[in-house]
């Protein structure tokens, strides 16, 4: 199997994505790909500016959990900044990687993401941003994208709130990006045990923990034009509202346990 030239775009996000984008440059050999760039956009839409995730968070747990919370990000960020995991310049220079910082990728030129396109074999995406049908098109390549449902079930924002709220199955799910949210080609799927649904912060730190692994069945089933197929029902979610939180507490979802800070430490 031929290694392939991959662009990672992403957000600018320390807590998730820096730790994972690490894990993966750590392991190209594993992956059978060479990171060309790293372009980091700094967009950021209402989901994820830090006015609404107060407000989420807030609405879906007390004031004491989300103390909790708070303090858990903040020994996060002090566990990876001493095992190394500082910054985007620090990968960049420690990996020779090229990383470049953009407003938003919807106001790049045409011009621009071709020159992207040529330096790649694929995109792999990890960002909030909804990428424009002018975007994908003048990119030309298979663009990948990790989901943190079974998809077609649970498309769009929130789906650890639609796991409580509307029954939907948790797991992780690559596929490729077209111009309709979430809706590409399935390469690969995992569902995730109720063991890991115990909090937000344990699942998504499962997810994030495993994407390298999971990226890697991803990549396999691409090379070997491998497609997944399933008779899910297909969901589309967006911001949830005011009943959503209410349900989501009476549903017994957490935002964040005691028993997370142990998990920091593992």
């Amino acid at each position: 199997m031929s290694m392939k030239k991959v662009i990672f775009i992403c957000n600018d996000d320390k807590y998730y994505t820096l730790p994972t984008l690490y894990s993966i440059v750590k392991s190209q050999s594993f992956l059978n790909v060479k990171v060309e760039k790293i372009l980091v956009s700094k967009y950021n839409s209402k989901s994820s500016s830090l006015f609404y995730r107060l407000k989420l968070l807030k609405n879906m747990s007390n004031f004491y959990r989300l103390f909790l919370y708070i303090i858990y990000l903040l020994i996060n960020r002090f566990i990876k900044i001493t095992n190394g995991n500082i910054s985007f310049n620090h990968l960049s220079k420690k990996y020779n990687i090229e990383i470049e910082f953009v407003e938003s990728l919807n106001q790049l030129s045409n011009n621009r993401v071709k020159d992207l396109s040529n330096k790649a074999d694929l995109g792999i995406i990890m960002i909030d941003e909804v990428l424009t049908e002018s975007f994908i098109q003048n990119f030309g390549k298979l663009i990948i994208n990790k989901h943190s449902s079974m998809l077609p079930e649970g498309r769009g924002l929130f789906p650890y709130i639609r796991i409580f709220t509307d029954n939907i199955k948790p797991g992780i799910t690559f596929h490729e990006v077209i111009k309709d949210i979430d809706a590409g080609v399935i390469f690969h799927q995992k569902r995730i045990e109720n063991a890991e649904l115990t909090s937000m912060v344990k699942f998504y730190k499962f997810i994030f923990d495993n994407y390298y692994l999971e990226l890697k069945n991803c990549l396999l089933n691409i090379e070997n034009n491998k497609i997944i197929t399933n008779n899910f029902d297909d969901s589309y979610f967006s911001l949830p509202k005011n009943n959503d939180f209410k349900q989501f507490k009476q549903s017994n979802g957490s935002l964040i346990k005691s028993s997370d800070f142990l998990n920091l430490f593992r």
